[in-house]
């Protein structure tokens, strides 16, 4: 069961999330890690993203079950109503995390919760709006960052930018990865590149070990990659 939890979750993924955290925290506080909001930050990161995929194979049981029936609910592995309750109580952590860090993190963890659960139950539906949803939760993931950083700044803006722009570009991708094999390695390819994205960012101001420490991320990630799916 614990497994099946992990599969559905989808783990390998939840590193790249945290290594937006860390990235952003180090540029923002000039290399330190300040405790405990990066702890917060980082639980919080971890658990909207894994609520939200737990959410997100909720919604999808019915059509999974025919393109994907190898994934945690059809397989009968997990619950429709576990994996329910597991991604309710994931996203209601993560919000609340963000509150541990000030009422800002709690209105962007909030902000990333209602996106989330705005992609899983109805924009997934549309090319547009489900890449734009998907863009916005890793953007206000690294705006999470770098507000337990404690420097959300117009100097730093092109780093959430950025990220949105890269990861909508992965969703359209990722659209398609059922009618193409390829493109799911595409996908697999560039979420698992995140943490040596962010790593090269913190790098570039200088933080050589900082930098390292977010670009080995990649290995658990890579690892975990091999035992359960990414996209």
């Amino acid at each position: 069961m614990f497994f099946s939890i992990l599969k559905l979750i989808r783990l390998p993924n939840i590193f790249t999330a945290i290594s937006n955290i860390w990235a952003a925290v180090f540029i923002a506080n000039g290399g330190n890690f300040p405790f405990p909001d990066v702890l917060f930050a980082t639980l919080a990161s971890a658990t909207l993203y894994g609520g939200g995929i737990a959410l997100n194979d909720y919604f999808d049981r019915d059509y999974d079950k025919q393109f994907r029936p190898e994934r945690p609910i059809p397989s009968g592995s997990v619950s429709a109503r576990t994996a329910l309750l597991i991604g309710v109580s994931l996203l209601v952590l993560g919000v609340a995390s963000g509150f541990m860090i000030s009422l800002l993190g709690g209105v962007i963890t909030s902000a990333i919760a209602l996106f989330v659960l705005l992609y899983d139950g109805f924009l997934k539906r549309w090319f547009f709006p489900c890449i734009i949803s998907m863009g916005l939760c890793r953007g206000l993931n690294w705006g999470l960052g770098l507000e337990a950083g404690g420097e959300i700044s117009t100097r730093f803006i092109f780093f959430p930018i950025a990220i949105f722009v890269y990861i909508a570009g992965l969703t359209a991708v990722a659209k398609f990865e059922t009618k193409k094999p390829v493109f799911k390695k595409v996908v697999v390819a560039g979420v698992l590149l995140i943490p040596l994205i962010d790593g090269s960012i913190v790098f570039a101001y200088g933080y050589w070990w900082q930098g390292l420490m977010v670009c080995m991320l990649i290995v658990p990630a890579v690892i975990f990659s091999k035992i359960f799916e990414v996209s």
